[in-house]
């Protein structure tokens, strides 16, 4: 076969795999690398129709097992595990199953569990300043990022030096909600919430 035809050929390889994986949602984010002393190099990334080479940030590392490719990434005390897989051995790795979160709970014991695309231990948390000793620049970490956190008028934050505590008024009494920093990254995640209920005489009423 001459040079010309196996260099058509290849081509033909290239845009059919390029092809599956544009034309699948899941293959997006496929990854391709190079193995140099048994380390990951040269990492691309698949992402809009093309290839890009993919830098591996300070805080994330990248290995291969002979079969899976796993990355591991440390934030705010968590740690990310992703692993991806080469199911038709074309060289193009895909996420394999879920992320797997590993961090400290409530409670400062290590934890372990799933998520589907973003950390969910971070899910619902808050972060702010203490501005004159008042809980201020108040955030929320909702679907993968950090969003501004309006103070409804009919709730207060305060922090005691340990926990962030919310009230909100309710019709019949009062939701207070306690989160807690137990490993000093600044983010503050729910250990509990309690309602005192507010008592209703005989011939009053409630609006």
């Amino acid at each position: 076969m001459s040079g010309k035809s196996r260099s058509r050929n290849q081509s033909r390889s290239d845009s059919s795999r390029e092809s599956r994986l544009g034309s699948s949602s899941s293959q997006q984010d496929g990854y391709r690398f190079s193995l140099i002393n048994g380390q990951v190099s040269n990492l691309q990334e698949y992402d809009h129709g093309r290839w890009k080479n993919e830098r591996i940030d300070r805080n994330e590392s990248w290995a291969f097992d002979g079969t899976t490719l796993t990355k591991t990434e440390t934030e705010r005390g968590r740690i990310k595990t992703s692993t991806y897989l080469d199911s038709d051995g074309d060289g193009v790795f895909t996420k394999s199953g879920r992320d797997t979160v590993t961090g400290l709970s409530a409670g400062g014991s290590t934890s372990s569990y799933q998520s589907s695309g973003y950390s969910r231990s971070l899910e619902d948390s808050y972060r702010f300043s203490l501005v004159n000793g008042q809980v201020s620049n108040l955030q929320e970490y909702d679907h993968g990022r950090w969003k501004n956190e309006r103070i409804d008028r009919n709730e207060s934050w305060a922090f005691d030096g340990t926990n962030l505590i919310q009230q909100e008024s309710k019709r019949y009494g009062m939701e207070v909600t306690t989160y807690s920093d137990p490993d000093g990254d600044g983010v503050f995640s729910k250990v509990s919430e309690v309602f005192n209920p507010v008592a209703v005489g005989l011939g009053a009423s409630v609006f």
